[in-house]
């Protein structure tokens, strides 16, 4: 096993393992719903550009490596069984707020969950920083990263608000993410005149 000291030396109790794979869990749950209300949102929602559902798709790439490396961590280190949620489709259309929601109100709840989830990984690096520490600054990098991509898009620093979610992705998924790019229009510039 994975963890045998706390932060301050002390052997864990049964509890302090109990905690962190709920933890994880709940994370991994989390990852899971929001990688179907982004698929959901890519199927559904209308008034989304091509760059929007673009930028939705390395959201939802990340979502699903991030998922899949908790889950992997639960079950190899900490020996947890772990099945994926039965209801992640069926809650899709209510994390996915609106069901046809603007891409403004998207990235205000984006931002919202992400800045919760900054606060909750760093919990998670106070208690299992030490043992795991690559795990948690991923988890930490990733979150930041979602963050920031919602409040750029919200400035209007629409250019370059990607980069730091697509610097994240695995080479498989930024070779899927730039497959997906080639496949979807170029965004509309405005043209002076």
């Amino acid at each position: 096993m994975a963890v045998s000291l706390r932060q301050d030396g002390a052997q864990e109790a049964p509890g302090d393992l109990g905690s962190v794979s709920g933890l994880l869990r709940m994370f991994y749950v989390s990852e899971v719903y929001g990688v179907a209300a982004n698929a959901f949102m890519q199927r559904e929602y209308r008034n989304l550009s091509p760059d929007n559902r673009r930028k939705l798709e390395a959201c939802r790439l990340l979502m699903a490596e991030t998922a899949e490396r908790i889950r992997a961590h639960l079950a190899d280190t900490l020996r947890v069984d772990v099945r994926p949620p039965t209801r992640a489709e069926e809650m899709a259309p209510l994390i996915a707020s609106l069901p046809h929601g603007t891409w403004h109100q998207r990235l205000v709840a984006l931002e919202d969950v992400s800045v919760r989830g900054v606060d909750a990984y760093r919990k998670l690096r106070g208690i299992y920083g030490e043992a795991e520490p690559h795990l948690c600054a991923f988890l930490i990098a990733k979150e930041i990263a979602v963050r920031d991509f919602a409040r750029d898009e919200l400035d209007g620093e629409t250019e370059t608000s990607i980069e730091r979610i697509v610097a994240l992705l695995s080479p498989e998924s930024q070779e899927a993410f730039s497959h997906f790019e080639a496949q979807t229009p170029p965004p509309q510039t405005a043209r002076g005149g």
